[in-house]
Parts: C-alpha cells; sequence; structure tokens
C-alpha cells in the first residue's frame, strides 16, 4: 500500500477518528510540491479548503499542462484531486503558499491547517531547476544556504499565538529544510513544535550537529529513509532514523510514492550495505577535503550548464552529462559514484 492506497483508504476518517501519523506526514510533504501561486493564498492572507484548492488547480492547469511539467507534479497532482474529496483532508486550510526561484536559491513553503486544528508546516523539496541543485550540493561546502535562512524566517513569521501543535517536515531538500527551521526559530515557535519530519532529506555538515542548536531540536525530529537511501545519507545526521520499504530500487526508492505502509505506519526495512557503506565513506571523504576543494567541485559541474544558459533540468542532454564526468574525473572513486547516482535522480 503506497500513500494513494492510503488515502483511499482512510480518506472517510478525520483526524479526531484517526490521529495524525508519519504516512499523513508525507503525504502532506508533498503538496508544497505543486505550483500554487494564484490558487494558496499567499502570507498573512486568508487560507483556502483543499478541496477548492485542488478545483482551482484543475481550472487553471489542464491535463495536457499538468504532463508537461516536471514528472513529480503528475503525481502530487492526482495526490491533490484525491484528497480533495475525503473527510480527512478535504476541509484542511491551506494557506501561506511561498515559492521563491532566483539565481541563488530555489525555496517553496506551504502551511495546512487540519480538522484537528494542528498544523503541518510543508517545505518543498528540490523541484527541478538547476539553481535548487546547485544550492543542494552546496550544502557540502556552506551552513546556512539561502533557502535554510529563508527555511527560519517563514517558520517565525507564519506560526500564530493561538497555534497550540505544530508539525514541520519536507521530503528531500524540504526535510532538512524543516530541521533547519527548527534549529534556527525563536524560542516561543520552538515550544510549539511537536515533531520535525525529515523524509530522506540531506543532514548537515559535521559542526552543525554538534551544535547547541541541533541538540535543542533533536529529540523532536523523526527521520525516513528508503532502503537504498542515497539522498538521505548525504553528510552529517545524529538521529535513530526508519527504513522504509520501497516498491523501486536504487536512487528511484527517493519517490515518496513508492514508499510502503501498513495501516498508519511504514512498512519497515533494513538499510541496504550499499547505502550504509556510503554514509560512512562519504563522511569521512568529506572530511579530508576542504569546503574550498567541495566548492570547486560544485561550481565545475554547474559551470557547464551556465556557460550554456540551462535553467531546467529537462534542458540537459546527454553530452552535457559527460561533460560533467569530464569536469570531475579527477575526483574521488567515491565521490563520481555519488554525483554519479545524483545525476541520474536529478535529470533522468
Amino acid at each position: 500500500m503506497n500513500i494513494l492506497d492510503y488515502v483511499e483508504k482512510y480518506g472517510d476518517k478525520d483526524f479526531n477518528e484517526f490521529s495524525f501519523n508519519d504516512v499523513d506526514n508525507l503525504i502532506l510533504s508533498q503538496l508544497s510540491y505543486l505550483p500554487l501561486s494564484g490558487i494558496v493564498p499567499s502570507l498573512y492572507e486568508k487560507g483556502i479548503t483543499l478541496s477548492d484548492a485542488s478545483q482551482n488547480y484543475f481550472k487553471k492547469y489542464s491535463k495536457a499542462d499538468i504532463n508537461k511539467q516536471w514528472y513529480l507534479i503528475p503525481k502530487v497532482s492526482i495526490l491533490l484531486k484525491m484528497m480533495s474529496s475525503t473527510k480527512r483532508y478535504g476541509n484542511s486550510i491551506l494557506y501561506n503558499y511561498v515559492n521563491i526561484v532566483d539565481s541563488s536559491k530555489q525555496f517553496g513553503a506551504l502551511c495546512i491547517r487540519l480538522n484537528d486544528n494542528s498544523v503541518y508546516i510543508s517545505y518543498e523539496g528540490t523541484d527541478d531547476t538547476l539553481v535548487g541543485w546547485k544550492e543542494d550540493f552546496k550544502m557540502a561546502c556552506n551552513y546556512p544556504v539561502p533557502s535554510q535562512l529563508l527555511a527560519v524566517k517563514y517558520l517565525n513569521r507564519v506560526v500564530r499565538f493561538s497555534d497550540k501543535v505544530i508539525r514541520i517536515g519536507g521530503h528531500s531538500k524540504g526535510g532538512n529544510l524543516a530541521v533547519s527551521a527548527a534549529m534556527g526559530c525563536n524560542f516561543i515557535v520552538r515550544s510549539k513544535i511537536d515533531t520535525i519530519y525529515n523524509n530522506d532529506g540531506p543532514g548537515f555538515l559535521k559542526e552543525q550537529v554538534e551544535s547547541k542548536k541541533y541538540l535543542k531540536i533533536i529529540s523532536k525530529v523523526k527521520m525516513f529513509v528508503p532502503k537504498e537511501s542515497i539522498v538521505g545519507m548525504l553528510l552529517y545526521h545524529d538521529v535513530d532514523y526508519i527504513v522504509v520499504k520501497s516498491s523501486r530500487l536504487g536512487i528511484f526508492q527517493h519517490d515518496a510514492f513508492s514508499w510502503q505502509c501498513s495501516g498508519n505506519t511504514f512498512a519497515v526495512d533494513k538499510l541496504s550495505n550499499r547505502s550504509k557503506n556510503l554514509e560512512k565513506k562519504l563522511n569521512k571523504k568529506l572530511e579530508e577535503i576542504s569546503p574550498l576543494e567541495r566548492q570547486m567541485v560544485v561550481e565545475a559541474i554547474f559551470s557547464i550548464f551556465e556557460d550554456n544558459d540551462i535553467k531546467l533540468t529537462k534542458e540537459i542532454k546527454l553530452n552535457k552529462i559527460f561533460d560533467i564526468l569530464k569536469s570531475i574525473k579527477n575526483t574521488d572513486k567515491e565521490i563520481r559514484k555519488l554525483i554519479l547516482d545524483l545525476i541520474k535522480a536529478a535529470f533522468i
């Protein structure tokens, strides 16, 4: 059973009948991927029900429009439509939608008020923009990157005095942003946070994982990764993650729609040896490479795209991938393999 099956099976139960759980978190983390400008109100404006937002979304975008977009958008569009007709999600209020993409950052977020009056703040993961992927790579060099700063600012702005139970989460980079936001938010906001969900998102530099800010919130973090996790193994974590079964293979297990659940919990699995080794070897290698050298690798990769005015992953041609591989031919074997896996995820 995947998240679509879950919505179909439990959609007739609201959150007072069937309490919020980890699977609901994954479902809500996907909504921030959708292009909701002009559909969901932005900061400080009155919200809209999920049901009405879905109706307006499908008025604005035809099936052909949706299918032309990044591969994840058609999937999340189906999810939105299914959710809109359910008792569980249909009357949820969507508000504070933000989507920012410029030369240095890709950031998106959305507030969702459920019928039990709790709020889930969904941070968008990496989309199909090159700037988004470059920012992900820069997490191995710098902290904070621009979207991490925005995540903190957003959380401090959107939490209301009347809010009692706040959950924050995201998928992929969105999971990292949720943790970043909790680390940097003010004391009053932090005290309202019930759970922080990181769904196969990258970690942090070693200094951040050892920081007082991180240690203050670590007890509230729940992290989920698939068996063949790659993105979730990047950088440092200091949390016992739960391994989830997936219906796909390799890097494509990162797709949340492949994650398997049973009732209100995920179907558990064991982390593959490959993922375990990746985590150990990558962190060891990062300790051997200076931040400046890491930065040079990132710039070498993305300068190929920037020189050719490529802004979206779908604009990448095979010859550009070969150019990337040439540019990193002298890089450590494990790092090259990792970069190749990430290229598969982003561009193939």
